[in-house]
């Protein structure tokens, strides 16, 4: 999980950056929050990532055994 983590928390801060400067751009309060708020929508994404693309089961292809043939 940590690889998928890797590739979407740069996206998550930067839209959680933008959000907090837009609407509280000196509010240090809000600032704080915001690490935390893209901290753990970090890791949320993160999670969903890995269980809808990389943890995915990939379907068995059927593949003729070696030695027979079938007629």
């Amino acid at each position: 999980m940590s690889y998928s983590v890797f590739l979407i928390h740069f996206p998550v801060c930067l839209l959680v950056n933008a959000v907090v400067s837009f609407f509280w751009p000196t509010q240090l309060a809000a600032n704080a929050l915001g690490l935390l708020a893209a901290f753990l929508l970090s890791l949320l994404a993160g999670a969903l990532l890995y269980r809808v693309v990389e943890s995915r089961q990939m379907p068995a292809r059927s593949l003729p055994k070696a030695g027979l043939i079938s007629q």
